[in-house]
Order: structure tokens, then sequence, then C-alpha cells
């Protein structure tokens, strides 16, 4: 259902997409055909079998349909930034929080939390041939909640409209992004040092280059 909202949606929008009711992983199956797409490019199911998260880590799905899976692609003829991983959380979370008006929160580096339970991640991967490559990996929990510990999902009752209004606040904040700025914004740092606070209420700071700052060390954001 979500896969297929978020398809009509693409459509809708005159976004170039590719739909498919299960992949083994929609990240995977963008970086296999990024010579025959189109840009910006959206790959998406309602079923992610072996979906990744950073190093290791998997992301365990929810029952077909009730998740959004979905890789966005970019193509550049300059290197995309690591810190993109900090900005497009930001904006993700942004997106939440406007068309919700739940409680949510950045936990560094990938995840997004609702009421303290992980609702949703992101995983970032460059590409370099001819060109560079940017691919947007998001997982978020929105009909079901998958069995795994400390998960939520956004809301079980949710209508086609609420989520393609999510959806159109999400791509157009990405739209106004620069994803090739080498580091983040005063007010990207501002925001950002907010939404990570309402998971760690610990962090101080947050600075260009994606340093939190607590009373006694500092961590890299890209180093996490």
């Amino acid at each position: 259902m979500i896969g297929l909202w978020t398809k009509d949606w693409c459509e809708k929008q005159g976004l170039a997409c590719l739909y498919q009711e299960e992949m083994t992983s929609t990240n995977e199956l963008a970086k296999q055909n990024l010579s025959k797409f189109s840009f910006p490019y959206f790959v998406l199911c309602d079923y992610q079998k072996q979906g990744r998260g950073r190093g290791q880590n998997t992301w365990t799905p929810s029952s077909k349909g009730n998740a959004l899976y979905l890789s966005i692609c970019f193509r550049s003829c300059k290197a995309y930034p690591p810190i993109n991983s900090a900005r497009i959380g930001l904006l993700l979370y942004e997106s939440l929080q406007t068309n919700f008006k739940q409680k949510f929160s950045v936990k560094a580096p990938n995840d997004i939390y609702l009421n303290n339970k992980k609702l949703a991640g992101l995983l970032l991967e460059s590409v370099q041939s001819d060109w560079h490559y940017l691919i947007v990996g998001v997982g978020i929990n929105v009909l079901d909640t998958p069995n795994m510990e400390n998960a939520i999902c956004l809301d079980q009752n949710i209508s086609k409209e609420k989520w393609c209004a999510f959806l159109d606040t999400f791509w157009q904040k990405i739209k106004s992004s620069d994803l090739s700025e080498k580091q983040l914004k005063p007010y990207e740092q501002e925001e950002l040092t907010t939404a990570v606070k309402n998971f760690d209420s610990k962090l101080q700071s947050l600075d260009a280059e994606g340093n939190l700052h607590y009373k006694d060390h500092t961590i890299s954001w890209l180093e996490i």
C-alpha cells in the first residue's frame, strides 16, 4: 500500500520511478541500474527482503505494504559531501514534524525516533564512475511496527492524502537544499542541535562540520 501510494505520488509529480512489489534492497537495485536512470530517480517497493543499515546492520521489514522502502538517486559532476547524512536526516525530521506534530527526534547518525522508539532510518551511499552518484535510502515504519526491539510505526490510520502531503514536504525540502555544500549552514546547525537534543539531552551544540559537542567531549557525526 505505502509503496503503491508513493508510486502514484511520483507519477503525479512527474518523477521517474521504478516500483516492484518486492525487492532484495532498493539501494542495491539502484546501484545496479544507475546507468539506465534519468535523474532524480526513485526506486521503491512494498517489501524489502534484505534491507541494510549502516555497516553490518540490517533493516527488519514490516508486513508487506505497511512501510516505506525508498531510494532516491541523484547525479552530479561534483562529489557529494559526507555531511549529507546529517543534512538529509534533518530534512526528514522536519518533514515528519511539519505533517504529524508528534515528538520526533534524531539519533545520530541516521535514525529518526518517535517517542523514544525507532521509526525510520537512512542509508546514504556514494558511487563514482563517469559521474558522481548519491543514493539516499529511506525506510519508515508507517502502518505497522516491525518485530524488533524498541520500534514504532507512524500512524496505523494514516490516509493516502496525508501520506502524500508528507512526501510533498520532504521532496520540496530536498529540492531546496544544496547537496553539494560541504558544511552545515547556521540554521541547519541550530535545527539539528534541537532535533538531536530531543533524543540526547546531554548534547550542547553541533558545528558546521557536524561535530557534536558535549560538556567533556566531542564526537564527529561522520565517525559515529
